[in-house]
């Protein structure tokens, strides 16, 4: 309400007509100005505005708009003139119409939407459509133009009408909305409409109270009756919609009744103070004035124009103006014509080429402090998702289980399956029930709890083996489930990738259920049954574990892979997660938004793509754009599916309270996804600074050197991949029996990479064969080192001399910015010579031909001596 209050007033200082100040006492004819400026962004100016109209009987000098007492020509501004001649100027034709772009910044250009001017005699109105920018950098750069008069078809054109009217629906009829864009002249006031807003608001709100008990019983009815719509936590009953329906249409009736109230109401009917002032200016004006104001009237068919140029519609009864530039003592002092600053083709040339430079500038800061912003939103959100717990969980966790410091029980030299054995039954079973602290005293509260007193098992841990297709033939009375085959569905179990095989999630279970003696008894049963025998091929033991004390879930997968050739090898996995979706409200505020952020660079990229076509895949900047795209939907999507699936954990944990095994592995693989995706995105933004950067002329030269040996590069790594491919076939089918490190494939190429880098111990080599291994090493460092490195260097170097020399330097843009920057702080004062240039050309711009403004003289004199004969 203040804020309304405040703008009335303000709109009231936007209301007054301003005479021109080139206005003379011996004017004849009036007419009066209405200029509409667009509502586009910078559509406003604060440049000096001239014009000059034509008619079919005369035509004005060069005359100026201007107000000494409030601003003109702002954004969807709408300013009203009086402009005086010694006579009519008949049938207007055309209107000519520049500005001297002084105005500083983006005060310089300036949209005309359209301008109409009206007789105030005849009352006759003349449109002159626009609908162009007079801006040095922008459409055509044109900053003087010739409107001609506009017919009626010109006026009903299509563009035309739809502009007005959309402008004119949203701004007024709107309600909401027209409390911050209402028309200064409309007689609706802000304050009212938001006196109407408030009546509508409390209305829906006091019945919403009185159908309060009908809206809980139709909420609390929805589980047993069930309810048509559904999203997360909301839902939408029949009853609801009803409800709500009901309460919108009779809260609208009153809200209607006020609206129109005020929309009706008129103040008392008094002569326009625009007659009054032509009546102080002439007296035998008073008549014609009174006569057309009342007997002709003015078309409705603007809507927009009408509110000005209605009979009560100008007010001039705070103008204080004209009745100060009417007070002359002398026919012959009247105002001398202000000089005509109209800028030649150099002129209009150097303020294109700074409007630009001023328009770069501002696009490069915006530029980078919204991809600054959105990088670090980036940032806090993906580290927001890791917590340095983790780090200490698995390392407390793999200390604990592993047993790595003791000799007999060590998890990670496991080579027989009775030593798998010795550590189950003695090691690993012992630590998943908590025993006595270390003074003998009993435990309390601990029920549930692994040894290590920290860390809770989530239901029971299970065992699981996969074995070659054999059936288990021991005795199923001991303990039948774990020789029945139970199906990964029923276990709800995932396919899992090991060392050496991919595995099913199926296979034959025993749970770790039951006090620790009788876990210890059944592990003894099972290996006196040879549960583990040469048909295995894993065992997985997986558990999930909560630590209260730093809120971490943590999944625990421990596998045994039995190889063929008899050998064993263990592996050990812990994936620590946080199931809370927001930790914190700034995360929450992060994510909304990083995705807004994300809505306006894909918007950007398709107007780009639409743009540049095919030619858009070949720029750098454009992949790392696509990067950044397509990992943050990624993010999107796999953070609402993390959700889901915690969702589901939760539902089941509270369901159960926790005595049930839940196993994490699917929760585990959706948070990895989407920690690869945070990461890729937090990679390509990074990246993404070189670009930023770009003029800078040292860190330029790492894109435009790629850029030019891109072609030179695809044709090396064929190249190199050719002699690199057939250096690792070599060395795989030659040693892969010899050396560890030639093992398979992916070994060996990593081997490879380790000779380049020159960072291989040679003496595997020689073990192998004292001939061979030499030889193969001494042609792949002759080959690779020297050859396919020399001339990769050599590519890079040619390319980064190449775009050296031939480098866009575009260091004009970087001191533009940095000496706008040292004005702004006062650092960087300007030399003599910057001075004495501007000095010169600030008297260029003020020098006028005597010449030139002969004409005009003789035109006011002979003036003078008309009024004296």
């Amino acid at each position: 309400m203040i804020y309304a209050r405040f703008k009335d007033k303000k709109d009231i200082e936007k209301l007054r007509v301003t005479p021109l100040s080139d206005n003379i006492r011996s004017d004849q004819y009036f007419y009066e100005i209405l200029v509409f400026t667009g509502r586009r962004s910078n559509a406003g100016t604060k440049s000096k505005i001239q014009f000059i109209l034509s008619g079919t009987n005369d035509e004005t000098n060069v005359r100026t708009f201007s107000d000494a007492y409030r601003k003109i020509f702002q954004r969807g501004g709408i300013d009203a003139f009086i402009m005086g001649v010694p006579k009519s100027l008949g049938l207007l034709n055309y209107i000519r119409i520049w500005h001297d772009n002084s105005g500083k910044g983006s005060s310089t250009s300036w949209y005309l939407k359209y301008i109409i001017v009206r007789d105030l005699r005849t009352m006759e109105n003349f449109h002159f459509i626009s609908q162009q920018w007079f801006a040095v950098e922008k459409d055509d750069g044109l900053i003087e133009r010739i409107i001609p008069v506009a017919s009626e078809i010109e006026k009903r054109k299509f563009s035309h009408v739809l502009s007005k009217k959309a402008y004119h629906s949203i701004s007024d009829n709107h309600l909401w909305f027209s409390i911050f864009s209402r028309p200064a002249s409309n007689k609706f006031t802000r304050v009212q409409r938001c006196t109407c807003c408030f009546v509508l608001l409390f209305t829906s709100m006091l019945l919403n109270i009185m159908y309060y008990d009908l809206s809980t019983e139709a909420k609390s009815s929805k589980k047993t009756h069930g309810s048509i719509l559904s999203i997360g936590p909301l839902h939408i009953t029949p009853e609801q919609i009803g409800i709500g329906i009901m309460v919108e249409l009779l809260s609208l009736i009153p809200s209607l009744l006020i609206v129109q109230f005020f929309r009706r109401i008129r103040t008392r009917q008094q002569i326009s103070a625009i007659y009054k002032t032509l009546y102080t200016i002439k007296p035998f004006l008073q008549i014609s004035a009174l006569f057309f104001a009342y007997c002709i009237r003015t078309s409705h068919e603007d809507e927009e124009a009408n509110e000005y140029i209605d009979d009560n519609g100008i007010d001039l009864n705070n103008n204080e103006d004209y009745l100060h530039s009417i007070e002359y003592d002398s026919l012959y002092n009247f105002q001398s014509r202000k000089p005509v600053n109209r800028l030649n083709e150099n002129e209009l040339a150097n303020a294109r080429q700074y409007c630009l430079k001023e328009i770069q500038m501002w696009s490069i800061i915006r530029e980078f402090f919204i991809y600054l912003t959105f990088l670090t939103l980036i940032c806090i959100i993906a580290y927001s998702n890791r917590d340095y717990n983790s780090f200490l969980q698995v390392h407390h966790l793999r200390k604990y289980f592993l047993n790595s410091r003791q000799i007999n029980y060590d998890y990670t030299k496991i080579s027989t399956i009775n030593e798998y054995w010795k550590w189950l039954e003695n090691s690993f079973v012992s630590n998943l029930r908590a025993q006595q602290w270390y003074n003998d005293d009993t435990l309390r509260n601990l029920n549930g709890y692994i040894n290590d007193k920290s860390n809770r098992i989530i239901g029971w841990s299970i065992m699981r083996q996969l074995r070659v297709k054999t059936n288990l033939c021991s005795d199923q009375r001991i303990i039948s489930k774990s020789f029945k085959y139970t199906t990964s569905d029923k276990l709800d179990t995932y396919i899992y990738i090991g060392q050496h095989e991919t595995y099913s999630g199926g296979g034959y279970i025993y749970e770790f259920r039951g006090r620790l003696l009788d876990l210890k008894s059944n592990l003894s049963k099972l290996h006196q049954l040879e549960w583990i025998d040469d048909k295995t091929r894993a065992i997985f033991i997986q558990l999930t574990l909560y630590n209260p004390n730093v809120q971490l879930f943590t999944s625990a997968t421990f596998l045994v892979e039995f190889l063929s050739t008899s050998s064993i090898s263990p592996t050990v996995r812990f994936e620590p997660l946080n199931f809370y979706v927001f930790t914190s409200v700034l995360q929450l505020v992060c994510t909304i938004l990083y995705i807004i952020f994300i809505i306006y660079f894909i918007i950007i990229e398709i107007r780009l793509l639409f743009q540049l076509k095919l030619n858009y895949f070949c720029q750098f900047r454009s992949l790392i754009e696509l990067g950044i795209i397509v990992c943050s939907l990624g993010n999107v999507v796999v953070y609402l599916w993390r959700f889901q699936e915690c969702k589901r954990i939760s539902r089941l944990f509270k369901e159960t309270n926790g005595y049930v095994y839940i196993n994490l592995e699917f929760a585990v693989y959706v948070n990895d996804l989407l920690t690869f995706f945070l990461s890729f995105c937090c990679f390509f933004g990074t990246i993404k600074f070189i670009h930023l950067f770009r003029f800078n002329r040292r860190l330029s030269l790492f894109t435009e050197t790629l850029r030019y040996a891109r072609r030179e590069l695809i044709s090396f790594s064929i190249m190199f991949s050719i002699v690199f491919m057939s250096f690792l076939s070599l060395f795989y089918l030659l040693f892969v029996s010899r050396i560890s490190s030639c093992s398979s494939l992916l070994s060996s190429a990593q081997m490879l990479c380790e000779m380049t880098l020159m960072k291989f111990d040679t003496s595997e080599l020689i073990g192998a064969d004292v001939v061979i291994g030499p030889l193969c090493f001494s042609i792949f460092i002759l080959l690779v080192v020297f050859v396919c490195l020399s001339m990769f260097i050599s590519i890079i170097n040619d390319s980064f001399r190449y775009a050296r020399e031939n480098q866009i330097q575009d260091q004009d843009i970087l001191s533009f910015m940095l000496n706008n920057l040292l004005h702004w702080i006062g650092i960087k004062m300007s030399s003599r010579s910057q001075i004495a240039e501007e000095q010169d050309s600030r008297m260029r711009s003020q020098y006028f031909d005597p010449i030139e403004n002969f004409p005009d003289r003789i035109d006011q004199l002979l003036e003078v001596i008309t009024r004296v004969c």
